[in-house]
């Protein structure tokens, strides 16, 4: 495995683990992928952006639970090692580091610096043998003795491969399936169930047809328009959630810096590269979250609409926002947006145009602008190709089966046993002055 699939797994996998407590018996084994993915997480954030201050990089960093002493102390020295520069900040003057440097030009780089990262933090054996698992099953699910063996192969005895597949399952890192007509327990990657088509047949063979025929009609309109709100189908809302709970669907939340929540639904691993890969499905969600936020603009907006029947101005929107780097002049843009300002995608500025309540949006990541408008003109079967909604299921996934694919925020909002504190209006703006530099 190279350095750049490795980082991959390193994310997903660590986008698993948060939903467990910190203290759950034996999450220490994946010590070095919680540490590597949180980094990579932030990485992610930060890239498009070259000079970062570091007041706004450790705003960002919070959002994927890297406290401020942590990053300074730990993840900034251990990136600089591990991308030989393309992460560089000066610690010279009195008051610490006051601004950090990136050149983490694509998603690959991204990575592969957080494969680097993984590997010099010393994994364990446990952690090591998830990633290779998870790389094993994602191309065919895989016999237990075979995944077994493959884990011998690579330097485990017996007894360490036992218990690393142990401790996968208990973090269900690997689905396993299990079943009277097979010999053996199956393991299973969900990236492979989600991409093979059969299977979506089988899981709509388990359901009464009224419930197939609506979820197929879901997903088709989904596919021709991904982002579309969830409201839509309030009629339908157990069927919807029934859906999202298998992964035959993905359900993501945006919400505005005036409180407003609404969500939307996409095909899961929406692709949008012309020659997609198994690495290329918005694992880190970017894609999802700037189609729901421009849908959002669309439907939501308490003061200009994005956007027409045929979605025209926001395509004319983005791809100006693509062509210039930067577009919009519009109150709205200060309110409907912060969730793309906080994931670091966007950059919201104000401008002169009086009364001075309103914005403009500065594009700090191209691609991600690229591949949504795409997506935004996929309702053509032509164009549709080079966008692959392709869905799968796997009967043992019949509960939260949105680990991989979910957009950060919602996962929270769905813990029932997660408190979030109570989010004045004044408390919201002051974090939106403090992540814009306005205080």
């Amino acid at each position: 495995m190279d350095d750049i699939e490795k980082g991959y797994w390193v994310i997903a996998n660590q986008k698993h683990l948060a939903e467990f407590k910190e203290d759950a018996t034996n999450r220490d084994e994946f010590e070095a992928t919680i540490i590597a993915g949180k980094a990579g997480l932030f990485l992610a954030q930060i890239r498009g952006h070259g000079r970062v201050p570091f007041d706004k990089a450790v705003r960002l960093a919070r959002k994927v639970q890297i406290p401020k002493i942590m990053l300074a102390d730990s993840i900034l020295p251990q990136l600089r090692r591990a991308t030989a520069g393309r992460i560089d900040y000066d610690e010279s003057a009195k008051r610490g580091i006051t601004e950090i440097e990136e050149h983490i030009d694509t998603e690959s780089t991204l990575f592969k610096v957080t494969g680097v990262l993984h590997s010099n933090l010393g994994p364990t054996d446990t952690d090591l043998g998830s990633l290779e698992t998870l790389s094993y099953t994602a191309t065919l699910p895989r016999g237990e003795s075979e995944a077994k063996t493959k884990l011998v192969t690579l330097g485990m005895n017996e007894e360490q491969a036992t218990t690393c597949l142990a401790v996968q399952g208990d973090f269900e890192l690997v689905k396993v399936f299990k079943h009277y007509g097979l010999m053996e327990p199956v393991l299973f990657n969900e990236y492979i169930w989600r991409y093979e088509p059969t299977k979506l047949a089988h899981a709509l063979s388990q359901l009464e047809p009224e419930q197939k025929q609506t979820i197929e009609a879901i997903i088709e309109m989904c596919q021709g328009h991904q982002g579309h709100p969830a409201e839509a189908f309030s009629d339908y809302q157990a069927v919807l959630d029934l859906a999202d709970s298998v992964g035959l669907l993905d359900i993501v939340e945006v919400k505005s810096s005036d409180g407003v929540q609404k969500e939307f639904i996409f095909t899961p691993h929406l692709r949008s590269e012309e020659n997609p890969t198994a690495l290329s499905n918005d694992l880190l969600g970017d894609i999802k979250l700037f189609l729901a936020s421009m849908g959002f603009g669309e439907t939501y907006s308490k003061i200009s609409r994005l956007g027409g029947i045929d979605r025209e101005k926001t395509i004319n929107f983005v791809e100006k926002l693509i062509r210039e780097g930067e577009a919009g002049d519009a109150t709205a843009i200060g309110i409907d947006y912060i969730m793309l300002e906080e994931r670091g995608i966007v950059r919201v500025e104000p401008t002169r145009t009086p009364p001075g309540t309103r914005y403009k949006m500065v594009l700090l990541r191209p691609e991600v602008g690229r591949l949504a408008v795409r997506a935004i003109k996929a309702a053509s079967t032509l164009e549709r190709r080079g966008i692959l909604p392709l869905s799968g299921f796997q009967t043992k996934t019949l509960r939260e089966g949105r680990y991989f694919t979910d957009v950060e925020g919602g996962r929270i909002r769905r813990d029932p046993y997660a408190r979030l504190p109570k989010e004045a209006q004044e408390s919201r703006n002051y974090y939106i002055k403090k992540l814009r530099g306005e205080l």
